[in-house]
């Protein structure tokens, strides 16, 4: 912003150099890619989770069935929905650590062009 405004003053002297043109860009870019990653990881995402009007079906059918049946049924079902969880928290996370990368890569790609410029 600091440099647009320098640009843009009716008597501005400031002359972008040529050569902090590319890292400029280059940090655009990566500011571009870290923003969209970091909306990524706060999209709601589906997940597998237990259907209610099944479960209802399973307990009129299955009510007089063994405990131990009952309990491998429920853990399961528990476990397949923790798996599920665990694979749209890992998918989020990857995101995120991708948008730290891109925000990383952006401030150097400022810096370069920091360097161009003073």
């Amino acid at each position: 912003m600091g440099l647009v405004a320098l640009s843009t003053k009716s008597k501005a002297t400031f002359q972008l150099p040529h050569e902090a043109r590319t890292p400029l860009a280059g940090a655009l870019i990566a500011f571009t890619v870290a923003a969209v990653l970091a909306i990524f990881t706060n999209l709601p995402r589906g997940s597998e989770e237990a259907d209610i009007s099944g479960l209802a079906g399973l307990v009129e059918k299955y009510w007089d069935d063994a405990e131990a049946e009952a309990l491998r049924a429920v853990s399961t079902n528990r476990i397949n929905v923790l798996f599920d969880a665990r694979r749209v928290d890992k998918d989020k996370a990857w995101a995120l650590v991708g948008a730290m990368a891109s925000e990383t890569v952006a401030v150097a790609f400022l810096a370069w062009a920091m360097l161009k410029i003073v």
